[in-house]
């Protein structure tokens, strides 16, 4: 057991954006009723990870910055867990800070449920201030604040300011960052903000990218304990956080029990079916025996072996250019590769589920040649790589095309228009369709 000497450096978990519970997007119907079944308790699985992690480390204290579960869901369940686990760590002596996110506000909490004494959750009124004891000696001093509601739109970070104590003080808050990229703007802050308060670490959740912003003050972003959908890659868990004032460090350990990817095969060199196959699988394999190894070494400054994950979905994306670009664009082709694959990879032990195969591939033509066709095929490629040197008029002629569809309220609700990427991805796949039928017409 990790040691729990009073003379060893302040030691801290930091976690964010459990969202226990939470629907997983884009697994299909027909997955195996084990992989579907691994999907649906990875978030539980990844908290009960945490709390196992904070039994066997026993640090000072325990912090979740938001998004504990989400309240649209509605889960009872996910408050009973986070309950019980929290009764699991006061038996460990260790203590919690809550801090409540976007999806968990602190007016969503279910009036039934107690949490345990060894838990504290901040208010929304105003920070409050909390001076962590170990042996009569003070060792931090952590400041937290919730959103009261879904959408809060104030800068809570100009709330906080250091207290006089000559120790670690930790910032808990479940933000946007002016220094992170986000789409979605809640209790928005500046690092300029977080520095005036005099704060050593801050402790923040909401972007689930697990990421150092800024190295002084120390502030980071823990990342989501379990990724939710394919953008969310790589290994995720929590930050254990060590040192004084001057040394803090955090690093990440892994608890999820499901990781995505995304890999790239290239097709060029394969002249064959068979041998793409046998790429398609090595690319597999590859890819969690990596992970697999990421996720060990990430263990190794603690002495503590993380959980393996269960299992892992990926996204492969054919790339490069040749032959079997043609093959691999006839109907059925990507459908048998893919069953393939689903079939052999997902009942071994952890699983590899290939959630889809994308195209990005190209024929083994020089296309250089092709445009100065004196053809409608070479006018049709001249006219597809203007729309791509400017993106306003792709975007102007998408938008007119697709806008009986988008047009339609219900359909608006179920399907996202397409950004920028998307639309180049789908004037790409519009020239080689059109490749393959005017070369046919010949």
């Amino acid at each position: 057991m990790p040691s729990t000497s009073p003379d060893r450096p302040l030691r801290f978990i930091h976690a964010a954006d459990l969202h226990l519970d939470a629907a997983f997007k884009g697994i299909a119907s027909d997955a195996p009723a084990s992989v579907r079944t691994t999907l649906q308790r990875a978030t539980f699985t990844a908290f009960h990870r945490l709390v196992e992690l904070g039994c066997r480390l026993r640090p000072d204290f325990l912090i979740l910055a938001g998004d504990i579960y989400n309240q649209e869901d509605g889960s009872l369940k996910a408050q009973l867990t986070l309950r019980d686990g929290c009764m699991r760590l006061r038996e460990a002596g260790v203590r919690v800070f809550i801090a409540h996110g976007n999806h968990d506000p602190y007016s969503s909490r279910a009036a039934s449920i107690t949490l345990p004494d060894n838990v504290t959750v901040f208010g929304t009124d105003a920070v409050d201030v909390v001076e962590v004891p170990r042996n009569n000696d003070l060792v931090a001093v952590v400041h937290g604040i919730s959103h009261a509601t879904a959408r809060e739109r104030k800068s809570l970070a100009r709330k906080f300011s250091r207290t006089l104590h000559d120790t670690v003080q930790v910032g808990v808050l479940h933000c946007t960052l002016d220094a992170v990229a986000s789409a979605d703007i809640y209790a928005p802050a500046t690092l300029k903000e977080l520095s005036a308060s005099g704060l050593d670490y801050w402790a923040l959740g909401h972007i689930h990218e697990p990421q150092q912003v800024c190295r002084t003050p120390l502030v980071v972003y823990p990342g989501s304990t379990q990724g939710l959908h394919i953008n969310e890659q790589g290994l995720r868990g929590c930050m254990i956080v060590e040192g004084d004032r001057h040394t803090l460090q955090a690093e990440l350990f892994p608890l999820a029990s499901v990781v995505w990817k995304k890999v790239e095969v290239d097709i060029t060199g394969h002249e064959t079916a068979e041998r793409l196959d046998d790429a398609l699988f090595a690319a597999a394999d590859n890819a969690l025996a990596e992970s697999l190894e990421a996720c060990d070494a990430a263990g190794r400054p603690w002495g503590i072996t993380p959980a393996a994950p269960e299992g892992m979905v990926l996204r492969i994306t054919l790339t490069g250019r040749g032959p079997l670009d043609t093959l691999l664009r006839a109907p059925g082709t990507l459908t048998d590769l893919l069953e393939r694959l689903r079939e052999s990879l997902a009942v071994q032990s952890p699983f590899i589920w290939i959630k889809d195969i994308e195209l990005a591939c190209r024929p083994d033509a020089d296309m250089d040649a092709q445009r100065r066709r004196p053809d409608l095929l070479g006018e049709t490629l001249r006219m597809a790589l203007a729309l791509q040197d400017d993106k306003d008029a792709v975007a102007t002629h998408f938008s007119e095309a697709l806008a009986p569809m988008f047009d339609k309220p219900k359909l608006r609700k179920a399907i996202d228009p397409p950004d920028a990427a998307e639309l180049l991805h789908l004037l790409e796949e519009a020239e080689l369709l059109c490749m393959d039928m005017l070369e046919a017409d010949q």
